[in-house]
């Protein structure tokens, strides 16, 4: 993801947070890849929690390790990754954030690094002013991103 092929033109036009199900699918081709790269050839922003770089990472070794992907082409994802993480506006997992994201777990049944990501989200809708799309494919992480008030994606995920 260079700053051209995220399609950069005005920042406060579409903000997407890609939630580490979703950005994986840049890299691993999954049901939905074909989907995530539409997506982010038409968004002005990609964010994404901190936490989602060695999720991805993660992501991509468990595939090579279970044998969907070799050696060559594990490593090819991987350094893709890396090259395009440099383009992503990447947002910590600071205090208030894991706060907000403790309300969150509890609220709305998630996960941990699922309430993260939720979280971050929500931080950066706060701070710039702007809807932001929350794009998963974790069904439970969907409903909540919609039902917390963000523009959960894809639009068919859910119930």
């Amino acid at each position: 993801m260079t700053p051209s092929s995220l399609g950069c033109r005005n920042l406060a036009t579409m903000l997407l947070y890609l939630d580490s199900s979703a950005l994986a699918k840049r890299y691993l081709l999954e049901i939905g890849s074909q989907a995530v790269e539409t997506l982010i050839d038409d968004i002005d922003l990609v964010a994404a929690s901190v936490v989602t770089l060695p999720e991805v990472m993660s992501a991509i070794r468990r595939t090579w390790a279970n044998g969907r992907l070799d050696e060559v082409g594990a490593e090819a994802a991987r350094a893709a990754f890396r090259r395009d993480w440099a383009a992503v506006m990447v947002l910590p997992a600071d205090v208030a954030t894991i706060a907000r994201a403790a309300t969150m777990v509890w609220e709305h049944q998630l996960r941990g690094f699922d309430a993260v990501h939720l979280a971050s989200a929500h931080r950066l809708s706060d701070r710039l002013g702007e809807p932001v799309t929350f794009a998963t494919f974790d069904r439970h992480l969907w409903r909540a991103a919609r039902d917390t008030g963000l523009v959960a994606w894809p639009a068919d995920l859910g119930d």
